[in-house]
């Protein structure tokens, strides 16, 4: 099990931005919080758990009682974690959990727990 505890996310609004050509390219406020959550998984050296199927708990304690979407957080968490190669592609994650905890001043964060499906059975046998 894998468990970190990551900055505040940009919305995907602010994270995607458009190219001046018609494309989306991440923005600036997206490749922040990238380098900062890179920063951080390498520091706490978390192993690769590679093509295995995975479920994903993230706890989300926002900066302040602004209404947002959860949904609008969760490509860029998602994404880092295939980018850091955690795993090897977001697409592994059969199970998303997101809940929504009280405010976290000054700055919010984002509380992940990454578990191999496999190893959630095993533990219940």
């Amino acid at each position: 099990m894998i468990s970190i505890t990551l900055p505040w996310p940009p919305s995907v609004n602010h994270y995607w931005v458009r190219t001046k050509f018609g494309g989306m390219t991440i923005g600036r406020h997206g490749k922040a919080f990238r380098a900062e959550s890179l920063r951080l998984i390498h520091g706490y050296k978390i192993p690769s758990l590679g093509n295995a199927r995975c479920d994903i708990t993230i706890d989300v304690y926002p900066p302040d009682k602004r209404k947002r979407d959860l949904d609008n957080i969760l490509k860029g968490i998602l994404d880092v974690f295939s980018h850091a190669k955690v795993i090897d592609d977001d697409s592994q994650f059969d199970i998303i959990t997101i809940r929504r905890f009280e405010v976290s001043k000054p700055a919010g964060r984002i509380e992940v727990t990454i578990d191999k499906i496999n190893e959630q059975l095993e533990r219940r046998r």
